[in-house]
């Protein structure tokens, strides 16, 4: 048996938002993690449709931040692309900690979109928007996400994409603050050895 996705209110949150913002849509997940390029799938009236993954970023998208401009964060050890200082950025993985497609990669592969829960809304990008909006990428410098053990939390360089969030269709809304709160997944982990 699969484990459930550590995400997946999140993940409903966002299929929810996306039938009431684009009534022309009908969203469906699974509850077991699957590990794919996307968390959810949408199907529009026309009969097409495509997989969008939901990554949440703990900050306020509207707010005067360097965290969403890599030349001013630290913590990028490179950054390769047109990055310009009058927009604001953010990451996805480009490779995961075995040399394989990340996530980043896996979506452009299959022709996936995006949303980006910010503390005040979502940020949502169809495939093309998504893609148009890969700025570049780098080398940034941070534990790897897949493993929570504490054992495993020291910082290591790590390639990711760059996303240019101006690309994206923002929505202001509602957010549940738990969503931004730390979690341990050290019984996720374990069962996903």
């Amino acid at each position: 048996m699969k484990p459930k996705r550590i995400d997946y209110e999140k993940i409903l949150f966002v299929g929810e938002f996306l039938t009431k913002h684009y009534p022309t849509t009908f969203t469906s997940t699974t509850i077991e993690e699957d590990h794919k390029a996307s968390d959810l799938r949408i199907e529009l009236a026309n009969g097409r449709g495509y997989g969008i993954e939901v990554k949440t970023v703990n900050a306020d998208f509207n707010a005067a931040s360097d965290k969403l401009y890599p030349l001013k964060n630290n913590k990028w050890l490179k950054v390769v692309g047109d990055i310009n200082p009058k927009y604001r950025y953010w990451m996805l993985n480009m490779i995961d900690n075995s040399d394989y497609l990340g996530k980043g990669l896996k979506m452009m592969k299959e022709r996936s979109g995006l949303a980006y829960i910010f503390r005040d809304g979502i940020l949502f990008y169809g495939p093309t928007r998504f893609e148009e909006s890969i700025a570049g990428m780098g080398i940034y410098y941070t534990t790897q996400r897949q493993q929570f053990e504490k054992d495993k939390m020291e910082q290591t360089p790590q390639w990711k994409l760059i996303i240019n969030l101006e690309g994206g269709k923002w929505t202001p809304c509602h957010v549940p603050e738990e969503f931004f709160k730390p979690v341990n997944y050290e019984d996720f982990n374990r069962a996903n050895r």
